[in-house]
């Protein structure tokens, strides 16, 4: 019985990073087709990460809405002290910002 139960949760496991997979490539490919609000939607149903976190920014940075794109930028950089390109990224989007 409990090797029964490990299997399921193994399965459970794997279905659910495979979606999560899937969801960032959806959002690269809509991304990709300059659907930027769709590709956030995507993004969202994602499973937080460093990735995840920078291609949200970069999707509302590319729909123009700045302020938002700063917020994630702000987090990302707070949750990971050492995301070198994140740091540029998020400066480059200050700097233009006039901020």
């Amino acid at each position: 019985m409990n090797k029964y139960l490990v299997i399921i949760l193994l399965l459970c496991f794997s279905k659910a990073n495979s979606q999560n997979e899937l969801a960032l490539a959806v959002g690269d490919s809509l991304f990709a087709m300059s659907d930027y609000a769709n590709a956030i939607l995507q993004f969202e149903n994602a499973t937080p990460s460093k990735s995840q976190q920078e291609k949200l920014a970069k999707s509302h940075l590319s729909l123009g809405n700045t302020p938002q794109a700063i917020a994630i930028y702000n987090v990302l950089i707070a949750q990971y002290p050492n995301a070198s390109i994140a740091k540029k990224n998020y400066a480059t989007v200050l700097y233009n910002a006039a901020k």
